[in-house]
């Protein structure tokens, strides 16, 4: 995301330091900014700043610094970047297999991937079991056995990865 602020009033001010912060308050990425206001923070910086996983919630810490070096109060900004929604799975039976679809959800443009979990127990948690499917394809061929029951619920991500997940119900 590309972030803007006001220019400050104070005509000594010289510059800006912009501070990227995880949830536990700690700087995870620093920049000075002169001249535009104006700072990005791809996602490929995101997941530098954060061991290779991209952070979902974060916040931006902005000051300006004056000519004799110090530094103003701090102007912030919580930032969220949610996982795409849960989507409803359709199922169809499909010889010894279950074809699992969904729809994109509206309005949603940044989907990587969805994770297809399909187990014989009712009431797991998807995040404790190995899915069934995880790419790009809609719909999903997932081979079954004849006369079991299953139990599917899917995922979608983004490319911000795998976490945050909203998933589907049973």
């Amino acid at each position: 995301p590309q972030f803007t602020w006001e220019a400050a009033e104070d005509p000594l001010v010289i510059k800006y330091i912009v501070e990227v912060l995880n949830g536990a308050g700690a700087v995870l990425y620093t920049e000075r900014v002169e001249g535009q206001l104006v700072f990005s923070y791809t996602l490929a910086q995101n997941k530098a700043s954060n061991g290779g996983v991209a952070l979902r919630a974060f916040t931006v810490r902005v000051r300006s610094i004056d000519m004799t070096g110090s530094f103003s109060e701090p102007v912030t900004l919580a930032v969220n970047k949610p996982a795409p929604p849960a989507v409803v799975p359709d199922l169809q039976p499909a010889g010894l297999s279950v074809v699992v679809s969904y729809e994109r959800p509206a309005l949603t443009t940044d989907i990587a991937g969805a994770l297809v979990w399909m187990v014989q127990a009712s009431g797991y948690d998807p995040l404790q079991k190995v899915p069934a499917y995880d790419g790009e394809l809609n719909p999903v061929f997932i081979k079954g056995e004849k006369g079991k029951t299953y139990y599917v619920r899917v995922a979608l991500y983004d490319s911000y990865g795998k976490s945050g997940l909203n998933i589907s119900a049973e």
